[in-house]
């Protein structure tokens, strides 16, 4: 029995059928390419997204820091200093007692400001209007060991708060207005490493992430290399890289082939500080790059069993993706709720911190009032004290002509107590009778 040829219909409907086959095949591939770019894309985004929450708590934290700083500039036991020292009070009458009762208020604060085990401030230090040195607490801690740059910043002419970078360190300050003038200032250190553990760093397994905390364009603080960390001579240059936008470099570890990478900063609201992440690149990190999915469409084509099993493989990874998306969202919907939270929460607290700062305010037009009541009644008593030395002043100079008065009458005179003793003779009684005053001890025996 012959067989029938395959007709040119048949042929082209076979060829119809292939070509429709690749090009389903391709379009699956495609869409799981662009499902894993969108993937890849969001997980860079979702880090980003997630150093600028850490961006925004650490904004709080150096607001409430400087909230903290502005009230030891308004405390009562400042004002009291400065009250003595305006009414010339010495050191050994007044002032001393003061800077003691400074000092022990800033012990106080030491142990009720902590985070964690460690104290929020590690060195405060008041400051004089010539920017001599008032209190330092902790006493022990010698400013000689702390560089003295952030001095020509902490003048007179700023009355602003600052937040000053000295080398690694970081400085807030806050001028002292004393009866509306610029009186000193209060300067506070915080430890770097303090604010980047809390809230920059964030405890991961991803190798070469790296964490830092930024100021002025010097780090001030990284993920240490034995954490994952970037080592310090492969960190970028920061001049390269824009606040806010995420920027590629490439990195050359030792033994290995170069490892593309992604950087962003994030600026702190407020501040001149910015916080750093640097990662490596999801896409080419990844194991099976979508590339790979693009370069295989060619062989896909001539196989196309095999591109019917990786078709459905790929779909199921597709929904895969999309279901970790979902979830994703949801978790960001949650974040965004608890951060709402968050935002009424600090809303309450600087609504009391306002009236506080108002009844602190009304304690002191009351110190106020009452010392120019105290002024008053020292200018009354300044004022009879000098009409009694006048009095006393005018009794010694009537004394003093009635003795001349006396000296120089033409006749003799002399005085008498009750008890008939002599008290007194003039010149001309003496010469009258010869006799002085130890030759006539009383009446009786004259």
């Amino acid at each position: 029995m012959l067989l029938r040829p395959i007709s040119t219909f048949s042929r082209l409907m076979a060829l119809l059928l292939a070509l429709t086959l690749v090009g389903y095949l391709g379009y699956l591939i495609r869409a799981q390419y662009l499902a894993q770019r969108e993937l890849q894309g969001q997980s860079s985004t979702r880090i980003v997204r997630g150093v600028e929450k850490r961006a925004d708590a650490v904004s709080y934290f150096l607001q409430e820091r400087m909230n903290d700083v502005k009230d030891i500039t308004a405390s009562r036991d400042l004002a009291v200093y400065f009250e003595n020292r305006a009414l010339g009070m010495s050191m050994e009458y007044g002032l001393s007692a003061s800077l003691d009762a400074l000092k022990e208020s800033l012990s106080s604060y030491d142990v009720k400001k902590r985070l964690g085990d460690k104290p929020l401030f590690s060195h405060i230090l008041i400051l004089g209007p010539a920017g001599e040195t008032l209190v330092e607490y902790p006493a022990q801690k010698s400013l000689s060991r702390l560089k003295q740059t952030w001095r020509k910043q902490v003048t007179g002419k700023r009355k602003d708060t600052q937040i000053i970078q000295d080398g690694q360190q970081l400085l807030l300050t806050a001028p002292v207005i004393f009866k509306g003038t610029y009186s000193g200032h209060v300067v506070a250190w915080i430890d770097p490493a303090l604010i980047f553990h809390h809230f920059v760093h964030e405890n991961h397994h991803d190798k070469w992430r790296t964490d830092a905390l930024l100021m002025n364009g010097v780090y001030l603080y990284v993920t240490d290399e034995k954490e994952g960390g970037l080592p310090s001579r492969m960190l970028p240059n920061l001049s390269s890289i824009k606040q806010g936008v995420s920027v590629s470099f490439s990195i050359q570890p030792e033994q290995s082939e170069p490892v593309s990478m992604i950087g962003s900063l994030v600026p702190v609201p407020g501040s001149a500080l910015s916080l750093g992440i640097f990662f490596v690149d999801p896409i080419s990190a990844a194991h099976s790059s979508p590339r790979t999915f693009l370069l295989a469409a060619g062989a896909l084509g001539a196989f196309i069993l095999i591109g019917g099993a990786l078709s459905l493989r790929a779909a199921t990874r597709s929904t895969l993706l999309q279901t970790r998306l979902h979830e994703q969202a949801i978790r960001e919907q949650e974040v965004g709720e608890r951060n709402r939270l968050l935002g009424e929460e600090v809303a309450t607290r600087i609504c009391a911190e306002e009236e506080i700062r108002t009844l602190n305010t009304k304690l002191e037009q009351r110190v106020e009032e009452r010392t120019a009541e105290l002024r008053s009644v020292n200018e009354q008593l300044k004022e009879e004290i000098e009409e009694r030395k006048q009095a006393e002043e005018d009794i010694l100079r009537e004394r003093e002509k009635l003795k001349t008065l006396s000296d120089n009458a033409p006749f003799g005179m002399a005085l008498v107590d009750k008890e008939g003793r002599f008290t007194y003779i003039n010149a001309r009684f003496t010469k009258l009778f010869g006799y002085d005053l130890s030759d006539i001890p009383d009446g009786r025996a004259w």
